[in-house]
């Protein structure tokens, strides 16, 4: 059951409704043993799953999972079979970046935006194995994060073309991949929380399209721009779908983001103070 439920102290005798969403259990967590009543506040998304090497599919024992929020970070470690499980808070955007030693990085994202019954999200995640160009990557992460660090551009409501304030960005972009022709991007392009979340993906996929196409028109060869689209699944703010939010906070979520991978490591999420 969890927290509050479970506790350090001789918890017994759960016994639940028809419904499970209400019951009774036993406990000594206030010195005499009482029963307790207890009863669901919301529905229960569940996060599980495995890390595993690539190749071998072996189970990656003491792995780390990092679960970041707008609120923080949580961080879970694989079991001796390379299992993680984490109860996941309702309405709420997660990015995972999942880190072992000697391992490259991956990143992922699940929502419980929407989710209105109990769920279980399974997340099985592979990790390649780093090389010796990869490793000389991570020895040399601050200074390879600063050269390789590109700014979001930004769009008007409901439109998805380049505006005049995002072409230095772009233009300094090109110059980037011009000078380091091993490098290549991830455009991951995203709307905010108005209209709905098919429109919203469409226009999102729109906006993506449109910065690859300023690339590709300035010189970059088109396979080394990929195009990520998110709707308005990543907001970086609270301005959920409903609420009340100045133009100021909405404009920030209607954005391009670039991501530049060197060598198979995404330079741009890759973590610097890794402690594993």
């Amino acid at each position: 059951m969890g927290s509050p439920v479970n506790s350090s102290f001789d918890d017994f005798g759960l016994a639940l409704g028809d419904t499970g969403n209400e019951g009774y259990f036993s406990s000594n967590r206030c010195g005499d043993d009482n029963i307790y009543h207890l009863e669901r506040a919301s529905n229960q998304v569940v996060l599980t799953g495995t890390i595993r090497d690539r190749h071998t599919k072996l189970s990656l024992q003491g792995s780390r999972l990092i679960l970041k929020t707008l609120d923080g970070a949580d961080t879970l470690r694989s079991n001796a079979k390379g299992e993680f499980t984490k109860i996941l808070d309702p309405q709420t955007d997660y990015s995972l970046v999942a880190q072992k030693l000697g391992y490259l990085s991956r990143t992922s994202f699940i929502s419980t935006a929407g989710v209105e019954k109990d769920t279980v999200i399974k997340a099985d995640i592979l990790l390649n194995k780093t090389e010796g160009q990869q490793d000389i990557i991570f020895n040399k992460c601050d200074s390879l994060k600063k050269v390789f660090r590109v700014q979001n551009i930004y769009y008007d409501l409901d439109r998805f073309e380049i505006r005049p304030d995002a072409r230095p960005a772009l233009d300094e972009l090109v110059k980037l991949m011009t000078q380091h022709p091993e490098i290549s991007v991830i455009t991951s392009s995203h709307c905010d929380s108005r209209a709905s979340d098919q429109y919203n993906r469409i226009l999102s996929m729109r906006r993506g399209e449109a910065a690859r196409s300023y690339l590709i028109s300035h010189g970059v060869d088109g396979s080394r721009v990929r195009v990520e689209y998110y709707g308005k699944t990543r907001l970086v703010n609270r301005c959920r779908d409903g609420l009340d939010c100045p133009e100021s906070a909405q404009q920030i979520n209607r954005r391009t983001e670039f991501d530049v991978i060197l060598n198979d490591v995404n330079i741009t999420q890759l973590d610097c103070g890794n402690d594993l």
